[in-house]
């Protein structure tokens, strides 16, 4: 009214539709994390699941995790680059000394700190050197990365 209480009331309902809206997207994101495990729980094979924002990722087979393993969490501007979702390897790179790269296409590049970029101006994710050895080995071309935000 009149009074100009009318636009509190309005800012209210604006900052509640906001908070909806996200927690809508979280539980989205969830669903189709659970979708993702769940498919992958009955095929034979190995993937990755990597929390951008946490710095945080694990490798699994089916619902087991075989390694857990950290990386320097993303800025959040480069964190909006990388789709969310489930991402294919498309290269792996072997470099002399146990220098590792794997590619996932133009989305990112996992790899340790003393291998060399491969050229792409994708977002880099460093990895730890031991988990990395793992993580190369245990993925072979057309593995999934399941990318959170």
């Amino acid at each position: 009214g009149m009074d100009g209480t009318g636009d509190v009331g309005q800012d209210v309902l604006a900052a509640r539709q906001k908070e909806l809206k996200a927690r809508i997207e979280a539980l989205r994101s969830e669903q189709d994390l659970l979708l993702f495990q769940k498919q992958f729980s009955a095929m034979d094979s190995k993937y990755a699941v990597l929390d951008l924002a946490r710095g945080r990722g694990q490798l699994k087979y089916r619902s087991r995790v075989l390694l857990d393993f950290t990386f320097k969490p993303l800025p959040k501007r480069v964190i909006r680059t990388v789709p969310r979702g489930a991402r294919p390897l498309t290269k792996k790179i072997e470099q002399t000394d146990g220098r590792f790269a794997l590619v996932f296409g133009r989305d990112f590049v996992l790899r340790t700190t003393s291998a060399a970029s491969p050229g792409r101006k994708a977002p880099q994710i460093i990895v730890p050197p031991v988990e990395m050895r793992s993580i190369f080995i245990a993925l072979e071309e057309g593995s999934i990365a399941y990318i959170l935000r």
